[in-house]
């Protein structure tokens, strides 16, 4: 077939073949993808149940007379995977000094650990001093021996004690205890299930979207194939390279917004949430928000081949991209303000990265124009043919 004088009817037959190729390269990938949906399911939530854990995480504080007591308390503190230990505090002045900026500033603070070394003589408990956090630290008070006469004072009291220095499975238990106290749960840190085919679905989900990703070359390379019979046969030298590129830059803006966005987006969003709020995360939901996510930033990172292109066919020059710059940076940062939490962090890490792309693009589209210019004037096929004699005509 004549690809240079295809009529309105074939070019949509070709594009139906060339999109079949796509899709059922799509499928392939997609059924690839899904013999290992649940590992790839895993590492996609991890993002949120980074941040999830970090914020279920026990902030802790560790009051000792001496020093370097403190410290090695806070380390045997610190191995417990579900606290977060603030600086190693000596004395009940520093406790004291503490306590009224947590309440001045709504710091968490939700397990103390108490040497009773570091008590003194006047009677005062940890609980008078931490008066008015909210909600109320779990205190516990650390003593040498069971005989110690502060523990028959502190017991009745109805004070937690345990013997110092503590043992590990003892110290687990304080820690749940203060982390259901705190409304920090180990059910916190989990996604949730809305219908018995969430499960299901979900598979699906991230199997279609590993799909997509890994079916880039081929629904990337069908679509210059389609557009190719239009090209010069020097553009179509091009296409492999761009293809190639295509397919990096697609990656690269997946993996930008796999380790970069979704972290900041979960932070903020989990973090804007009152603390009275129970927040439990559907994984069909967070599946949807990351999926278009990663998709949206590896079109995003395709803007220098975009422009290039349109530089290379004249449809716009390196000159329109500059004048147009000021207006483009407005638009970019228009973009971040409504897709990312309203912070100058992470509107600077989407916008930020557009900018260069879009600087990129002009730096290439210039690169194109002088491909172009430089290009000698190649005649179509079929002008070379009407341009050769006929086989049999008479030479004059």
């Amino acid at each position: 077939m004549d690809e240079s004088k295809l009529s309105l009817t074939e070019h949509l037959t070709e594009l139906r073949a060339r999109m079949i190729i796509a899709v059922a390269g799509v499928f392939v990938t997609t059924g690839l993808a899904a013999l290992f949906s649940p590992e790839l399911l895993d590492y996609s939530i991890q993002p949120l149940l980074r941040v999830l854990e970090d914020k279920a995480r026990v902030e802790t504080l560790v009051i000792h007379a001496d020093e370097e007591r403190a410290a090695a308390l806070a380390t045997l503190v610190a191995e417990n995977p579900r606290t977060r230990v603030g600086a190693p505090l000596v004395g009940f002045d520093t406790l004291r000094s503490l306590a009224q900026e947590a309440v001045a500033k709504k710091n968490p603070v939700d397990l103390v650990l108490v040497s009773s070394a570091a008590l003194g003589e006047a009677g005062v408990l940890a609980a008078d001093v931490l008066a008015g956090i909210e909600p109320p630290p779990y205190v516990l008070y650390l003593v040498p021996s069971k005989d110690d006469p502060l523990v028959e004072e502190l017991v009745l009291d109805g004070a937690n004690v345990i013997l110092e220095p503590p043992r590990a499975i003892a110290l687990s238990r304080h820690v749940r205890r203060a982390a259901g106290a705190a409304g920090k749960s180990a059910a916190v840190d989990k996604l949730v299930v809305l219908s018995p085919l969430d499960p299901f679905f979900a598979y699906l989900k991230i199997a279609l979207v590993i799909g997509l990703f890994a079916a880039c070359p081929i629904w990337l390379y069908q679509a210059w194939r389609f557009v190719a019979p239009g090209l010069y046969r020097s553009e179509r030298r091009a296409v492999l390279p761009l293809v190639v590129s295509s397919y990096g830059l697609f990656l690269l803006g997946g993996c930008f917004a796999y380790f970069t966005i979704l972290p900041f987006t979960n932070s903020f969003f989990i973090g804007s949430a009152s603390p009275d709020i129970l927040q439990q995360w559907s994984i069909a939901q967070y599946l949807t928000y990351s999926a278009v996510t990663l998709l949206s930033m590896g079109a995003v990172f395709q803007i220098p081949l975009v422009m290039g292109f349109a530089a290379r066919v004249g449809a716009a020059t390196s000159a329109w991209f500059r004048s147009f710059r000021r207006y483009m940076w407005v638009v970019i940062w228009f973009v971040a303000a409504i897709i990312t939490p309203p912070d100058v962090i992470s509107q600077s890490l989407l916008a930020g990265p557009m900018m260069v792309l879009y600087e990129i693009g002009i730096l290439w589209s210039r690169v194109q124009e002088r491909r172009a210019a430089a290009r000698p004037v190649e005649p179509d096929e079929d002008e070379e043919d009407d341009l050769d004699p006929e086989p049999g005509a008479a030479k004059g």
